[in-house]
């Protein structure tokens, strides 16, 4: 029986045929509900940045752009590029999606090379059903989707770490391919310093391990091949910087926010760990009281320990092989040396971040959407060379997955899984609508919102009016000032605007605000479940904005 199911390709479709049905069956459900996706996903500030900024940034150098904890530089250059396009709205929505699907396909493609078409069809399924919490921070480009992508094409790359020396023609033809991988990685890691953790250095040590397994020369060669394109990578990204400065584009950091890297939140940041573990990325898994999972869950959480083990023992099979380097397709060391490397200074990256347990519900998780890919590199090498028994447990494994992922995607979507907590008094395009209608009667173009409001309105307006982030700030936190993070200096430069609004909630207009004076008219939003109000000013209120 074994020799038939590594002989032929039919058994073992046959075994992984219910999760491949199951992964359509959730994309399905993904394409029928993108516009509520994109309702969800837009509700966050931080993702609604992107298109909001790159659609009012007037030309760099005239404005300043402060951008976020990530610089996105790379997002920003394609919502600048996409503007001009009648549907440049729906690209926004569509892309990041397309990006997860490039990035599974370039894992699988890696897997393919490795370890062959079974172990690849393994790995293709939970990359492809992801759990609503990692879908929907894989649903923006703002996040650090671009990174697993440029993450995924290095670790590919690492499978041609071949020892051996191509022809002329082919030489160069690999020079240019270097230089491209180098090109993408070292733009994406100057918008995201995470992939220097994930996928710059581990290609580098990736080239170490090949030529550390054989003192060949060709071995050497190959290891320089990936220590010239991880140099690259580098300083193409410390390049990109210097030129964003000095077009005035910066990251959030630079405005004196909370440091991202936080050594003193390692501790809890291990114990979020633990707990997301345990729900398998469920956001419940982060809350108080959280209750063991139903019987899906388990089977989830059995799969999930399986794959762990099975990527230890993948490493561990690899590093005893490096003597008897015919056993395994030459390809094999630097991808495993790549991802195994990548994979733990993900964790270290994770564990010194100074956000994760401000709200882990949300900021831990967006960590694991790496370590799905990591996972999926990793644990299906273990089919090669496995007995028959193991292929059943791979497909019952990945298809419990699947099932679960399917069946709260449909039931639940995105939203009321990872977000629900945004549902209330979230901006929203009913809110958009009311602020749109009172705008247009009061003669108003824009107006200014604490942060968590004011980017996602202005995407929900569709350019019929501009809300602006502002932070309290000063002493004792008395006035207004321009956000931390992702806005634009000429947002805060007064115009002749003869009105303008300032949105906030509570009962009475926040002491910070009191600097406007008395408005004019105060509006309430009656059926929202809210307690929002909008306060009209017979001027323009950012001349009382000040410097931070």
């Amino acid at each position: 029986m074994r020799g038939a199911l590594d002989r032929a390709r039919g058994p073992f479709v046959l075994l992984i045929a219910p999760a491949l049905v199951l992964c359509a069956v959730y994309w399905g459900e993904v394409a029928a509900n993108l516009g509520d996706f994109a309702r969800t996903t837009y509700t966050n500030a931080d993702a609604a940045a992107g298109p909001v900024i790159s659609g009012t940034l007037h030309g760099f150098g005239h404005d300043h752009a402060t951008l976020g904890n990530l610089a996105w530089f790379t997002s920003l250059w394609f919502g600048l590029a996409i503007r001009g396009l009648s549907f440049h709205r729906e690209l926004w929505i569509v892309v990041p999606y397309a990006v997860v699907l490039a990035t599974a396909g370039l894992v699988c493609w890696g897997v393919f090379r490795v370890a062959g078409r079974h172990a690849a069809l393994v790995a293709t399924v939970p990359m492809l059903c992801l759990s609503p919490v990692a879908l929907y921070w894989s649903s923006n480009l703002v996040s650090h989707s671009p990174t697993w992508l440029a993450m995924a094409m290095l670790g590919v790359y690492a499978t041609t770490l071949v020892p051996g020396q191509p022809a002329a023609p082919r030489a160069r033809r690999g020079v240019l391919v270097a230089a491209l991988v180098a090109l993408v990685a070292g733009t994406n890691a100057a918008s995201d310093y995470l992939l220097f953790a994930c996928g710059v250095v581990p290609l580098g040590l990736a080239g170490v391990a090949v030529w550390l397994s054989s003192p060949a020369a060709a071995s050497r060669l190959a290891a320089a091949r990936a220590i010239a394109v991880s140099l690259g990578a580098a300083a193409i990204a410390a390049a990109t910087t210097v030129i964003m400065h000095g077009l005035h584009v910066h990251s959030g950091n630079k405005t004196g926010g909370p440091s991202i890297l936080n050594p003193s939140k390692v501790e809890g940041n291990l114990k979020v760990l633990w707990r997301i573990f345990l729900g398998l990325g469920d956001v419940k898994a982060t809350r108080p009281g959280f209750q063991p999972a139903a019987a899906l869950r388990v089977l989830c959480l059995i799969a999930a320990i399986a794959a762990v083990a099975a990527a230890v023992a993948v490493v561990l099979r690899t590093v005893v092989a490096i003597r008897t380097p015919d056993r395994y397709p030459p390809g094999r060391l630097p991808w495993v040396v790549f991802w195994t490397s990548g994979t733990l200074l993900l964790l270290a990256a994770y564990l010194v971040n100074g956000y994760a347990t401000l709200e882990p519900q949300f900021e831990a998780l967006r960590y694991f959407v790496g370590a799905v890919y990591c996972g999926a590199a990793l644990a299906p090498l273990a089919l090669t060379r496995a007995r028959v028994p193991l292929y059943g447990a791979a497909a019952a494994g990945v298809t419990a997955i699947a099932l679960a992922s399917t069946i709260v995607i449909a039931k639940v979507g995105i939203s009321q899984a990872c977000c629900a907590e945004l549902e209330t008094g979230a901006p929203s395009p009913t809110l958009a609508n009311r602020v749109s209608a009172i705008a247009g009667r009061e003669g108003m173009k824009r107006g200014y919102a604490g942060y968590w409001y004011a980017l996602g309105l202005s995407w929900f307006a569709k350019d019929r009016f501009r809300a602006y982030p502002v932070d309290r700030c000063g002493e004792h936190l008395k006035r207004l000032c321009p956000s931390f993070y992702n806005h634009l200096s000429s947002w805060y430069e007064p115009n002749r605007a003869r009105r303008s609004f300032f949105l906030s909630s509570g009962d009475r207009l926040p002491r910070s605000a009191k600097s406007f004076g008395r408005p004019v008219r105060t509006y309430r939003f009656s059926g929202l479940r809210s307690d929002l109000k909008l306060y009209v000013y017979d001027y323009d209120i950012a001349t009382r904005i000040g410097p931070r």
